[in-house]
């Protein structure tokens, strides 16, 4: 009874991790574009010389923008990476669970569970921004 309560929350873990992992291995191959839709609301952005933090010459304001589209990039490469990861574990728990000849351990099997929890929350966090 225990193994198959613990096989079922191990399952729904997995699946969400797999759903995740492929959400993101998706998104992270579309193509960004440059062009608003048509049915994209329009956003006036503020004049950047009255935003607080914003420098108002056009050599800083450049230096900002290409900081921000580095780490951008780095934010993305890191999503994949630890996407990847996460897929990884969640196939060797579903092994570990699945695998009919040999028991489950509780305590390794936990701690993927854990760290594809970590993954997950750590990916969704990145995603926002």
């Amino acid at each position: 009874m225990r193994r198959a309560l613990q096989g079922a929350a191990t399952s729904r873990i997995v699946g969400w991790a797999v759903l995740l992992g492929a959400a993101c291995w998706i998104a992270a191959g579309q193509p960004q574009h440059d062009t608003p839709r048509p049915d994209a609301p329009i956003v006036i952005a503020p004049d950047s010389s009255t935003m607080p933090g914003v420098p108002a010459d056009s050599a800083s304001r450049e230096l900002l923008e290409k900081q921000m589209q580095a780490r951008n990039i780095d934010r993305q490469k890191r999503i994949v990476t630890d996407t990847d990861r996460l897929v990884s574990l969640a196939k060797e728990l579903k092994e570990q669970v699945v695998a009919p000849d040999k028991p489950l351990d509780p305590g390794d099997a936990g701690k993927k569970a854990e760290e594809i929890e970590k993954l997950a929350k750590g990916i969704k966090d990145r995603m926002k921004g």
